[in-house]
């Protein structure tokens, strides 16, 4: 019996020691992983998502082409026709804007001045309201009302009609850009998010070259209007076409694309 007793005392430390080995084992295992964890975390946060394993990287770039289908070309195209409708003006003094309707020539440029006084102090204020409002309806909306003003440049009169309209296209315009960037961010990881930014300022450049063209085209239409009156209503309501369909066509978020 106490042989027993001294060999239980003999065990007991026995069993205590690895009890102890094991959780620091275990602590030890637990450490090291969240530590890895944190770190891939950061990484994540720090640099995008970044595919590793083959069918990661065939799903990301199937779901990529998706996207460069359905999502950019419409902003592209959406950018193209604020492109036209911002430097229309312009085009239209070439064919004689302000000398049919009796204004001095310094009103294209104190109108295009003054478009700036409401287009940069309000983009802060227009991005806010787009991601409360949801940037694939606020893109419509804004469109719409620069369609609008823009299409109501061949009934202008006097240069005080052309300088409230040019404000007010300035207070549709603010928010575009930064908005399509913020929007187009929810659908590409920050390594992708950068070549189809360059793209999409791209097609800025397009609609200098192109607008041109079609400024041509329109001064060339025979008919009981000016040439430049043309130009404005084709524009206007090429816009307005184009915004009417945007919140139908631009998903809210990826979770709700109807491509996908």
């Amino acid at each position: 019996m106490a042989k027993a007793t001294h060999i239980d005392e003999l065990e007991a430390p026995q069993d205590i020691v690895p009890s102890e080995q094991v959780a620091r084992a275990v602590q030890q295992v637990d450490d090291k992983g969240a530590s890895q964890l944190q770190q891939e975390l950061q990484h994540s946060k720090q640099g995008g998502y970044i595919p590793i394993t083959a069918e990661e990287k065939g799903h990301h770039r199937a779901l990529n082409r998706k996207f460069d289908l359905f999502v950019l070309p419409f902003c592209v195209l959406i950018y193209l026709f604020n492109g036209l409708d911002r430097s229309n003006l312009g085009n239209a003094q070439t064919n004689g804007f302000t000398a049919d309707l009796k204004m001095p020539a310094t009103a294209i440029n104190t109108a295009t001045s003054l478009f700036f006084a409401t287009f940069v102090p309000l983009q802060p204020v227009s991005v806010a309201i787009g991601k409360k409002v949801g940037q694939s309806y606020y893109l419509g909306i804004i469109a719409l009302g620069w369609g609008v003003l823009t299409l109501s440049h061949a009934f202008v009169k006097t240069q005080a009609h052309l300088i409230a309209v040019r404000l007010l296209i300035g207070v549709f315009e603010a928010g575009f850009y930064p908005t399509t960037v913020s929007y187009l961010s929810l659908f590409y990881p920050r390594f992708d998010l950068a070549f189809r930014i360059a793209l999409f300022y791209g097609s800025y450049a397009i609609a200098g070259a192109f607008g041109g063209l079609i400024a041509y085209g329109c001064f060339h239409i025979n008919g009981s209007l000016w040439g430049w009156q043309y130009l404005f209503i084709i524009e206007g309501t090429c816009t307005i076409g184009i915004a009417l369909v945007t919140p139908f066509w631009l998903a809210r978020d990826p979770g709700r694309a109807w491509f996908l």
